[in-house]
């Protein structure tokens, strides 16, 4: 195991804790099994652990593939919001199942020499057990960055004015941190997918309106996104590739601007 603290955090847990992530975080005590499986198979390491209420809810990331920091690889990210519990079930059902197909898939074990893919699949483990939005101090964690949109609209972009509003996000400036879960997501994308010769990371909510969307990560202008010819590229092969799919493939500022 890459972490010596995962198994006290995971994998003993008291009969009565037990009994309540079985009850309020299946995806957690299933993540927990998935990994005894994993162990050698996969890098595990956990980035982070956020204290609540007595408790330690480890922050984890399961790295499958190339340790050549120059591969291509692949990032998914899941339970950024605790209500989008679909997030964090669907990034642990694939891990899942590449792990099965690891077993005895050659292709995909030979793909893996060439490649990398890095998974959080519970970005925020405190109110994926809670059952709410934003983490454990009322923080946004899709809106806790440095980055201020031009115009966001009141409240849905990003406020700093209570925790107890929806959205909130405090100022995040050289004196003033991140959030524990929004630092380890940026740990692990510097470690696994900035020297990459190419990478791709995915985020993983549940459906926004009427339409499913795979959103570019530009919500902070309704201004041209940078690099919009390789954007267009990406998304024409998309379709190309898959000419019968359902999304709506967009920058995230066409529907509203945040923080």
């Amino acid at each position: 195991m890459s972490d010596p603290n995962l198994k006290s955090l995971l994998f003993s847990p008291d009969p009565k804790f037990e009994r309540e992530l079985e009850r309020k975080m299946p995806e957690m005590v299933t993540l927990s099994r998935l990994l005894r499986s994993l162990e050698g198979r996969a890098r595990i390491v956990v980035e982070d652990v956020v204290p609540w209420k007595g408790r330690q809810f480890p922050v984890i990331s399961v790295t499958m593939g190339s340790e050549d920091p120059a591969a291509p690889t692949l990032g998914i990210f899941g339970g950024v919001h605790g209500l989008e519990r679909i997030g964090s079930d669907v990034v642990i059902a694939w891990l899942q199942s590449l792990h099965e197909l690891s077993l005895w898939d050659e292709t995909l074990r030979d793909r893996l020499q060439k490649s990398r893919i890095v998974f959080m699949p519970i970005v925020n483990p405190v109110d994926v057990f809670e059952m709410r939005r934003s983490n454990g101090n009322g923080v946004d964690l899709m809106r806790n960055s440095p980055v201020r949109a031009d115009e966001p609209p009141w409240l849905l972009g990003g406020h700093n004015y209570s925790p107890k509003l929806p959205w909130y996000s405090p100022i995040v400036n050289a004196e003033s941190e991140m959030e524990i879960e929004s630092r380890a997501v940026c740990r692990v994308v510097e470690r696994e997918m900035f020297r990459s010769k190419c990478s791709i990371a995915i985020d993983v909510h549940s459906g926004f309106g009427s339409v499913d969307r795979l959103w570019f990560p530009w919500s902070k202008s309704k201004a041209p996104p940078p690099h919009l010819e390789e954007i267009s590229a990406l998304k024409r092969l998309f379709d190309r590739s898959y000419p019968n799919h359902f999304y709506e493939i967009e920058p995230q500022a066409k529907q509203y601007t945040q923080w």
